[in-house]
């Protein structure tokens, strides 16, 4: 991602970046929101286009934890790309775009179909 607003022409580091958001599933998905996520949260707002950083893509081998928050579930330790399952945050249901993806509601990239 570049940094375009600064004028800088950098590339935004994971640092820079802030926390995605979410939204209910039905809000997202309209009426392809299956019934057993009514009510869940799901991400929002956020594309994978880089090379090896899709759904597809498998997770990292790392010597070294990704050192930032991720920015779906704030767990230190690997990218939002990679951020699998579901977890529970103020009492509500969040998925990963991992998850959407397995349950075929986002393309690779993170795109939802309407």
């Amino acid at each position: 991602m570049w940094n375009q607003q600064a004028g800088l022409g950098r590339q935004t580091t994971a640092a820079d970046q802030k926390p995605v958001l979410y939204r209910k599933a039905e809000d997202v998905l309209g009426q392809n929101c299956p019934a057993d996520l009514q009510g869940a949260m799901v991400p929002f707002g956020m594309t994978f286009y880089r090379k090896f950083k899709t759904l597809t893509d498998p997770l990292k081998v790392r010597d070294t934890p990704f050192e930032w928050p991720c920015k779906l579930c704030g767990t230190i330790g690997h990218e939002a790309f990679e951020c699998e399952g579901e977890f529970q945050e103020k009492g509500k249901r969040h998925l990963s775009f991992r998850e959407c993806f397995r349950r075929e509601l986002c393309d690779k990239h993170g795109m939802y179909r309407r």
